[in-house]
């Protein structure tokens, strides 16, 4: 699956961020980041108009920074950089979202678009 498939099926990245992101945020709110011991919500997750997807932006560490792409590779502790690294980014999303069988994933994430 390419980063253009996997965004097209997760609403440009939101699903991906609703899947890896354990608390509830809302779109350009601030919040605390679940990933390190952050003691000031200074996180959010915005949508980038010129882009089309959407972003998180961690004020307290930018290692977060990013697309969904970005988030799953500092999770993973991945280079986004490095073309293996990217594929193994992809099929994380895919296997984990379900996206490759939409079936199984309809009451999980109902905001995934159908095939």
């Amino acid at each position: 699956m390419t980063k253009e498939e996997i965004l097209g099926k997760t609403q440009g990245g939101l699903a991906v961020f609703k899947h890896f992101l354990p608390n509830n945020f809302k779109i350009g709110k601030n919040f605390l980041n679940p990933f390190y011991e952050d003691t000031k919500a200074a996180c959010n997750i915005y949508f980038d108009k010129k882009n089309g997807v959407y972003k998180i932006k961690d004020f307290g560490d930018s290692c977060y920074n990013g697309d969904c792409f970005s988030l799953v590779a500092t999770i993973k502790n991945l280079d986004i950089s490095r073309k293996e690294d990217f594929k193994e980014i992809l099929k994380t999303i895919e296997d984990e979202l379900f996206i490759a069988n939409p079936t199984m994933n309809s009451d999980n994430y109902p905001n995934l678009q159908k095939q």
